[in-house]
């Protein structure tokens, strides 16, 4: 660990030593040496002076001899070597009072860590309930700051950006709630507010060495607590997640919260994986496994373990994305798991109809004997259409996306586009007559079927396309003269590239 000659004042404090350090003093010290050394705290006699002298910077100490000095300075090296391990080890074990504990004795101030939450997860106990101020006392007893202290520090004194990553210093002047000064360092990992660390200036005053220690204590603290946020947020997610996928009731304001904690929106495009394991596996401690596993690698995924599957949840395209991709095919290449994808739709509350889709290619992938670990519900929509018991409201989400959004441009907006697919597959692709059946000159039936093309961003010479396309129209025909249209749905305007939507 290196040092800055503030960081090794502080422990010299007890010797009333003459301190000659510039407030920007940099931690690049190594140790103490005799003999001058790059990046190391050269100690020599200057008159009535034992000098310590840290590139420039220079802290004197007086009525002592040159070798005692010596070792007290490497001895601090030393000290703050062991500290740092021992603070590695604490959070290792997410044992965070004991790493308050430990913080502390270097600090030789009160200390307190805070979550995401304003929850205490450690502070320092060497402090009883009433050895500071009334904020401590309700810490102490209650484990969580008081309301009364976040409003007093975000309304009372705006000038601290208390919510700002990173380190600032304060003083509150005359209060009995927040009696104390100091410094404060919002805690971040991957831009997301993961906790707070507070140290006070009660038994000295704090200094520059003090801000250095503190930002290094932050910077081991952020990785830690990081994890622990998402881990929280996802379990919060997936149980609401959950109820959303099987059609149980959910709370609608924690559902809201928890979109914002994964910086998700009700209206975006949706798509949905199943991982399923071997029969043998699939229960306990194997899917315990593999659901954390895949929650560990996949962060920006909400994993949810519903028997026997584990399901994979984004506002991503799963299938393109590349942490994804590459994390299942490493996890293919080393664990019998099959993966199926579901087509994207538009809007949460629909769901558990990927949740359908992804579970009906893994049943027909196995009933036909496809043997592919990785499918995707398109392989296998036209056979859906055709072959499943659904109802038409959830067989739509199973047409050809594309053709689904123009069918709801038609209905919001009349656009003409649908139309002019239906007509031109009905008329075997012929520019010709698809223009003379809508009354269009030739010119703008072509226009209209360029603009189909880019849209579909598929080939209609293709045959299977042109299948999909037309059980697709089909499907919307039927959901049409069913009376369907009070209860259009949302639903993704691109499918996932990929597969061309084959029929057994």
């Amino acid at each position: 660990m290196k040092l800055s000659m503030w960081m090794i004042a502080n422990q010299l404090i007890s010797l009333d030593p003459v301190l000659e350090i510039s407030n920007n003093a940099p931690a690049i010290l190594n140790s103490a040496r005799l003999a001058y050394a790059t990046n190391c705290v050269y100690i020599y006699q200057e008159g009535e002076y034992v000098v310590c002298n840290g590139e420039g910077d220079r802290i004197k100490i007086a009525d002592m001899e040159i070798n005692r000095v010596f070792e007290l300075v490497q001895g601090i090296f030393d000290t703050y070597e062991d500290w740092a391990e021992n603070l590695m080890r604490y959070l290792q074990w997410k044992d965070f009072q004991q790493f308050m504990d430990e913080a502390c004795k270097l600090f030789k101030n009160p200390m307190v860590l805070l979550d995401a939450n304003n929850k205490v997860l450690g502070m320092t106990r060497r402090y009883g309930r009433d050895e500071i101020d009334r904020e401590w006392a309700y810490l102490w007893e209650y484990g969580y700051s008081s309301l009364n202290a976040i409003s007093f520090m975000s309304q009372k004194h705006k000038e601290y950006p208390f919510g700002a990553h990173g380190q600032l210093s304060y003083r509150w002047g005359s209060n009995d709630m927040l009696r104390y000064g100091g410094m404060s360092n919002c805690l971040y990992f991957n831009d997301i507010c993961c906790g707070r660390v507070n140290l006070l200036e009660k038994e000295r005053p704090l200094n520059p060495g003090d801000g250095q220690l503190l930002a290094y204590l932050s910077a081991i603290l952020e990785p830690s607590l990081g994890q622990m946020y998402y881990a929280n947020a996802a379990r919060s997610a997936n149980n609401v997640l959950l109820n959303l996928l099987t059609g149980k009731p959910y709370d609608s304001e924690k559902l809201r919260r928890q979109l914002s904690y994964l910086r998700w929106s009700a209206e975006d495009v949706y798509q949905l994986a199943l991982l399923q394991l071997p029969e043998e596996m699939a229960k306990g401690p194997c899917l315990d496994a593999v659901t954390q596993m895949v929650g560990t690698q996949l962060p920006d995924v909400a994993v949810l373990r519903r028997d026997p599957h584990v399901t994979l949840l984004s506002n991503q395209n799963l299938e393109q994305m590349p942490q994804c991709r590459r994390f299942l095919q490493s996890l293919l290449e080393n664990n019998p798991v099959r993966v199926a994808f579901s087509l994207p739709v538009q809007g949460l509350t629909h769901i558990p109809m990927l949740y359908r889709q992804a579970e009906y290619t893994l049943g027909r992938g196995a009933q036909i004997g496809d043997g592919q670990p990785i499918s995707s519900f398109r392989d296998y929509a036209v056979d859906y259409m055709i072959l499943s018991d659904d109802p038409l409201d959830g067989k739509i989400f199973a047409c050809m996306p594309q053709v689904l959004q123009l069918w709801l441009q038609k209905q919001r907006k009349g656009d003409v586009l649908y139309d002019t697919l239906s007509q031109y597959l009905d008329h075997e692709r012929s520019i010709v007559r698809t223009s003379e059946a809508m009354f269009l000159h030739k010119n703008t039936g072509a226009y209209r079927i360029r603009k189909l093309e880019s849209l579909l961003e598929e080939s209609l010479d293709d045959p299977q396309v042109r299948r999909y396309c037309q059980i697709s129209l089909m499907v919307l025909e039927l959901f049409e003269k069913s009376g369907g249209l009070g209860a259009l749905p949302g639903c993704c305007p691109k499918a996932p590239p990929g597969g061309k939507g084959k029929s057994s």
